[in-house]
């Protein structure tokens, strides 16, 4: 492949093998703990975000979920991780950190800072920006090139599923806990899985390889309108077309159940989703339905012709 940037991929290559190699990633061991590399990754992205599954972990971090089940196995009988039942659906297990896994996630974000800080010391403000900037692109267009699935590229499949499977269960209990994070749990209407579970609701998940990496569901009401229901697509396969297929999928089902008004709810946070259901010709509406006793998020609604 001939690229505009030719000269730079070479030097690139070789700064990138430089900062593996300075940072430790050859060892069996990183950030002067007796952890692999992935596992201070797993502890450090948990600690990040409270808690998670297993397979928002293998997501993030691009390992396989054997792979994953393993180290997390080792982590666990090290005291590191507790996995606990999640209170909405007992068939997902989170994982989050103990005392001990605390303590070991300071020391290795110690570590971490005073190895990036002896680095930059030598360098002005404006250089270190650089670095900030140069990196942060990079991983960027690392991630939206060489992520593991692409709508476009590998050809994620969206089909029915049945809403009590453990692959549901495991993407509506990492929505519920993004909402509960990002907006709080008072924002969040969600229904749970045995509400989905009812015949006037259907559920899709969206498949890369056989991976479970979004849903979304359609509710039928007897006066001809719908919502959309449980939208969701796992954190490292956003941006790729999924969000957009799986809308596309249950805008398809109400249009086959003669719906007449496809409505949904979100939030003023959700910029990213506002953006999608835009662009998919949905405009904003009043609260309907249930919101409209405490109408504290946003609605929009999409009139379906020829259905």
């Amino acid at each position: 492949m001939t690229s505009k940037h030719a000269a730079l991929i070479e030097p690139i290559r070789d700064a990138s093998r430089k900062m593996v190699r300075e940072l430790g990633f050859m060892r069996p061991t990183l950030a002067n703990t007796n952890f692999s590399p992935s596992a201070v990754h797993a502890i450090v992205e948990i600690g990040a975000q409270g808690s998670m599954t297993a397979s928002e972990l293998s997501s993030i971090l691009h390992l396989e979920k054997s792979t994953i089940s393993r180290m997390l196995r080792k982590l666990i009988k090290a005291g590191e991780l507790l996995e606990t039942v999640d209170k909405k659906d007992t068939r997902v297990k989170r994982l989050s950190l103990t005392r001990k896994g605390v303590v070991s996630l300071s020391k290795i974000n110690n570590f971490a800072r005073k190895q990036v800080a002896e680095a930059l010391e030598p360098l002005s403000a404006e250089k270190a920006s650089k670095v900030l900037e140069g990196l942060s692109t990079y991983a960027k267009q690392l991630e939206a090139s060489q992520s593991q699935c692409s709508a476009v590229k590998h050809g994620v499949v969206t089909e029915a599923s049945d809403a009590r499977s453990p692959d549901l269960g495991e993407l509506v209990a990492a929505l519920d806990e993004f909402l509960n994070r990002v907006c709080g749990a008072e924002r969040n209407h969600g229904s749970p899985i045995e509400r989905l579970a009812q015949d006037d609701t259907q559920m899709f998940v969206a498949r890369c390889a056989g991976k479970a990496v979004g849903c979304a569901g359609l509710q039928v009401f007897d006066d001809g309108s719908a919502e959309v229901k449980r939208m969701y697509v796992l954190p490292n396969f956003q941006g790729k077309g999924i969000g957009r297929q799986l809308l596309e999928r249950v805008e398809e089902a109400a249009r086959a159940s003669k719906v007449e008004v496809l409505r949904l709810e979100t939030t003023e946070l959700l910029t990213e989703a506002q953006a999608l259901y835009r662009a998919s010709g949905f405009v904003p509406c009043q609260a309907y339905g249930p919101y409209t006793k405490n109408p504290i998020n946003l609605y929009f609604e999409k009139f379906l012709s020829g259905t």
